[in-house]
């Protein structure tokens, strides 16, 4: 039970981040070209590298397979991306509150994360 609540914890964080890299985009100065593209390009670099780049056995097959230290290396750095992109957008409670269940979620998966860490998936 817990785990499939912290399997929608991090689908829910997953779509926030991209959400709040979007919105980040949006909220440059500059025209709109440079918006658009920070605003839609870049979620979509991410989601694109989220999809691709996974762990075989590990929420489903991989298009392209890589070690679990490198998965956890890219969640991190979406998830710190994602948190960045808030608060230079001047939402830091966003941003806060984001971090928080970021760090909530690797808490109740620890086992997972610990695995990565330590090469065993």
């Amino acid at each position: 039970m817990i785990h499939t609540l912290n399997m929608v914890l991090r689908f829910g964080l997953e779509l926030a981040g991209l959400v709040a890299v979007g919105y980040w985009g949006f909220t440059l100065d500059g025209g709109w070209l440079p918006r658009l593209l920070a605003g839609i390009g870049l979620p979509l670099l991410l989601a694109v590298a989220w999809a691709v780049f996974r762990v075989p056995n590990d929420g489903g097959a991989p298009i392209i397979a890589i070690g679990g230290r490198w998965r956890l290396l890219l969640e991190l750095t979406v998830f710190a991306v994602a948190v960045a992109a808030l608060a230079q957008a001047r939402q830091l409670p966003l941003a806060i509150g984001l971090a928080a269940l970021v760090l909530l979620h690797y808490g109740i998966d620890s086992q997972r994360t610990l695995d990565f860490l330590r090469g065993r998936r």
